[in-house]
């Protein structure tokens, strides 16, 4: 199955960038809510035609901090900011639900490690006229959003409270702590107690995220998702963002064969 993560931007949307695109930076609120329906339409539409339509569209990737800024950015988190930027997410969802192949919607957010923010975001979302989604998603990483305990304690609280089904949405461990340039994860603050980041340090790390939704989100633990799965774990490939600075955490040996972890994570799958 894919998964089709829009960022409705024109480079990488996270927590601390989430830039409407040149294009569209002219657009009032409601002309960008039109483009925002229209341009989900056109993707959904051009992927069906070629036969990979996905089976679930995440609508923004990490926008606790809103999206599509300056517009749908949350700074004080006032109704008034949520229900503009509500506007925007039920544009995209509205459009996802009726393409043709009607995926399922995932509101992504980056506050795997953050209990409080998951749950002020999701009230204050839905009580400003958010439409339900069909899930959500949460970005946990340790060298950002601490021990295995608040990840854990927040699925449970998202599928208690809430009633919905919890993806991990993006995850990832370091297989070395030695590189010969520079990566995104820093190797002295992403260490878990007990998990080496090793080969099968890695492993145990991904059959650990991966119990530990399961454990608790029961039945609503919809799967673990790894950033960046496939990069090449080597310094010799590069483009503009340059892979090789998250090589440490790839699931894949540096001769493109499936490593431990990537074992690991189809086990723990089954």
């Amino acid at each position: 199955q894919l998964v089709l993560d829009i960022h409705f931007s024109d480079w990488w949307a996270d927590p601390g960038h989430q830039a409407t695109p040149a294009t569209w930076s002219s657009l009032n609120q409601e002309q960008l809510v039109n483009q925002v329906s229209s341009y989900t339409t056109s993707v959904l539409t051009r992927l069906a035609r070629q036969g990979t339509s996905p089976a679930w569209v995440q609508v923004g990737n990490e926008i606790a901090n809103g999206l599509l800024w300056p517009t749908g950015k949350l700074n004080k988190w006032s109704a008034a900011e949520f229900t503009v930027m509500n506007s925007l997410l039920n544009a995209a969802i509205a459009a996802v639900k009726n393409s043709a192949s009607h995926p399922k919607v995932m509101i992504h957010l980056e506050t795997g490690g953050d209990f409080g923010k998951t749950e002020g975001w999701l009230t204050n979302a839905f009580a400003n006229g958010l439409t339900r989604p069909d899930a959500i998603g949460l970005s946990y990483y340790p060298q950002w959003s601490g021990s295995l305990d608040v990840i854990a304690a927040n699925v449970k609280n998202v599928v208690e409270k809430f009633a919905l089904p919890v993806a991990i949405a993006e995850t990832a461990y370091l297989n070395s702590e030695k590189s010969t340039n520079r990566q995104l994860f820093d190797a002295a603050t992403n260490r878990l107690v007990g998990i080496s980041q090793s080969p099968s340090g890695q492993a145990a790390y991904a059959s650990k995220i991966c119990s530990v939704l399961r454990a608790n989100a029961g039945t609503k633990a919809l799967g673990v998702w790894w950033w960046e799965g496939i990069s090449p774990n080597t310094a010799k490939l590069r483009d503009s963002f340059d892979p090789s600075q998250i090589s440490n955490s790839s699931l894949v040996t540096g001769t493109g064969k499936a490593n431990a972890a990537m074992a690991a994570l189809g086990k723990a799958s089954r």
